[in-house]
């Protein structure tokens, strides 16, 4: 059973956000973090106008990572599956990189191509003695360095289990009828012959009956994103005299 959020529990988890931002920017976020039972998750480095990693293609916190400075805390930016702050940890000028920090990748992505130019050939003969009547599970299992698996029902913006996001993969799936069987597409994790068991139709019933709590969705979406957009305006022209000192002695 799929469960979502409500309006009142979206609008909980971005009042603690920006009480969480509040209290990082004077504070410290990591000091910030352990006080509020925060996880802290880091990623990896990423270039503009590319996928973020562990978050996807998400345009406000790629603005935000590009327009602001080392150490920067953002406002609660709204990513899937729920709220974020985030901090800029580290700036990597343009540039080559270094020999040294590239060697290991480069050696691995060369011998990862020579494995996948080796294993061609043996997908191409597996491919070509299939037929629409293959159970294709069944014929993977004989198959020397091959994995066979269901994915189980997944949409065009999930990621399907045991493959991840990898938009070849389900660019291709998307496009198969059931009882379709792929060609050889090669993936980030090797090639794949995807076999479609069924196709869900789209259900304009149950989209009449979401639809309410889907525009409430996008309509709290865009009000936290205002609410946003006005504080940090609020704060650019804002004059503030801290006087703590007089307080806090």
């Amino acid at each position: 059973m799929k469960v979502k959020a409500s309006p009142q529990s979206i609008d909980v988890a971005y009042e603690s956000a920006q009480n969480f931002s509040e209290l990082a920017k004077d504070e410290g976020f990591e000091k910030s973090a352990e006080f509020s039972s925060f996880q802290i998750r880091e990623t990896s480095e990423f270039t503009k106008g590319t996928v973020i990693p562990g978050i996807g293609i998400n345009d406000a916190v790629m603005n935000f990572a590009f327009k602001m400075d080392l150490d920067a805390i953002s406002d609660p930016l709204t990513i899937t599956g729920g709220i974020a702050v985030f901090k800029i940890s580290t700036i990597r000028e343009e540039g080559v990189r270094p020999l040294e920090d590239v060697k290991g990748i480069v050696r691995s992505q060369v011998i990862r191509k020579k494995k996948l130019e080796k294993m061609r050939e043996q997908v191409d003969a597996f491919h070509r003695s299939l037929t629409p009547q293959t159970e294709l599970i069944l014929a993977a299992q004989s198959e020397l360095n091959a994995t066979s698996q269901k994915t189980g029902p997944f949409k065009a913006t999930d990621a399907p289990p045991g493959v991840g996001r990898d938009n070849v993969f389900i660019g291709t799936a998307m496009t198969l009828s059931p009882g379709g069987i792929s060609k050889p597409i090669e993936g980030s994790r090797g090639y794949y012959i995807i076999k479609m068991i069924s196709k869900t139709p789209f259900d304009s019933t149950l989209f009449a009956g979401e639809r309410a709590t889907l525009r409430e969705q996008i309509l709290q979406e865009k009000r936290n994103r205002l609410f946003s957009d006005w504080l940090t305006a609020l704060r650019e022209n804002a004059e503030i005299e801290d006087n703590r000192d007089k307080f806090y002695r």
